[in-house]
């Protein structure tokens, strides 16, 4: 998917980025299936993402679609996950990557405007009616901000 908003965040990627640290690009008919099977629709930013690279373990774990993907690390593999866990995620949440504590930063699809879901976190510990703390406008506001922050 060339996508000419995404120049920018993918030479940051080039510049930056390991080798190794993507699995691959998704094929689109995985990505469209794996939206049917969540009922969501993912934002143009991580749809971008997954058609790109796949999936990523840097500049932190980056949960994806792709056949090197591990089951853990695959999108719709860890949204059923969370969506039956002790404090179950709502569903109109996509965890995409974990904090390392049982939090997820997620794509709100609850709250897409032209295309692009907010990113939150939600806190799996939390009262559920303060489990979920928006934290950037986009996935990739967050994903320019982590490689960043990997960077320096």
């Amino acid at each position: 998917m060339r996508a000419p908003k995404f120049d920018l965040l993918a030479q940051s990627i080039r510049m930056s980025a390991p080798i190794g640290a993507f699995t691959g690009a998704a094929l689109d008919k995985d990505v469209r299936a794996a939206e049917t099977v969540l009922d969501v629709q993912f934002s143009i930013s991580y749809k971008w993402f997954l058609l790109t690279y796949g999936s990523a373990d840097w500049p932190d774990y980056i949960y994806g679609l792709g056949c090197s993907v591990m089951d853990g690390f695959n999108v719709v593999n860890a949204t059923l996950r969370e969506r039956i866990s002790g404090n179950p995620i709502p569903d109109w949440l996509v965890p995409f990557s974990p904090d390392g504590a049982g939090n997820h930063y997620c794509l709100d699809t609850s709250a897409s405007v032209d295309g692009e879901a907010p990113v939150v976190i939600w806190l799996h510990d939390a009262n559920p009616a303060r489990a979920i703390e928006r934290t950037h406008d986009s996935f990739d506001s967050w994903l320019t901000e982590y490689i960043e922050s990997d960077v320096d």
